[in-house]
């Protein structure tokens, strides 16, 4: 469970709402709110330490991003999309964070590099000691490097929406498969360090290449997962 995030409470309405829907988000986006969740305004209120009304507002926000669903009990929910959605998703986030590595490959900086390199030996770590949620925490940091990167604003707003509805599948990826979870580690591992290796060449093609082989590869994965359970 993430720390209880704090907010000021002598900032502003507007900024509260905001504070609240970026912890929200970003939990979304991390994979922390698996699909099915259900949420409480209450309860996010309690965790961000505001009252209800901020967390209303952020709710109803991500809902008309189509990240969150009302429910008919009062309740918020993470939405639970089928195979056929999923695979929609993924086949847009080929295209559109395929083209972000293409951009980081000729802006990225030495910094940035090893802002990446951080992300990606934190992740390592994670996979290690089995501990999925801090992987797909370090998973979203070394993504998000790259398309930071890549240097455009409208590109990550794009990306972000992407990830709001492909996060919360994403933990499940990391928390099943069995032996085949174990093959799914080292193949994630040489894909992170394909992507790396392509950036410090500075070589859109291949880092664009190495990037769309990890998508597709979770993406494969992710699948798999669900064909065995139904």
């Amino acid at each position: 469970m993430a720390s209880k995030a704090k907010f000021d409470t002598r900032v502003t309405r507007s900024t509260l709402q905001d504070g609240v829907y970026t912890f929200i988000r970003e939990a979304l986006m991390s994979g922390e709110f698996v699909p099915g969740t259900r949420l409480t305004a209450r309860e996010i209120a309690e965790r961000t330490g505001t009252s209800v009304m901020p967390v209303r507002e952020a709710f109803r926000r991500l809902m008309s991003e189509g990240a969150l669903e009302p429910l008919s009990t009062g309740a918020t929910r993470v939405p639970v999309f089928s195979s056929e959605r999923i695979a929609e998703i993924m086949d847009v986030r080929l295209i559109v964070e395929g083209f972000a590595a293409r951009r980081a490959a000729s802006r990225i900086t030495d910094e940035q590099l090893r802002e990446l390199v951080a992300a990606n030996d934190q992740m390592v770590i994670a996979m290690r000691l089995r501990d999925p949620k801090i992987e797909a925490r370090a998973n979203e940091h070394f993504h998000f490097s790259i398309y930071r990167a890549a240097g455009s604003e409208e590109l990550m707003r794009t990306i972000e929406h992407l990830w709001l509805k492909f996060g919360p599948p994403l933990l499940k990826v990391m928390e099943d498969g069995g032996d085949e979870g174990e093959s799914r580690i080292r193949r994630t591992a040489n894909h992170h360090a394909a992507i790396i290796s392509a950036l410090r060449q500075r070589d859109p093609e291949k880092a664009a290449a190495a990037l769309q082989a990890d998508l597709t590869d979770t993406s494969k994965f992710y699948a798999k997962l669900k064909r065995a359970k139904n």
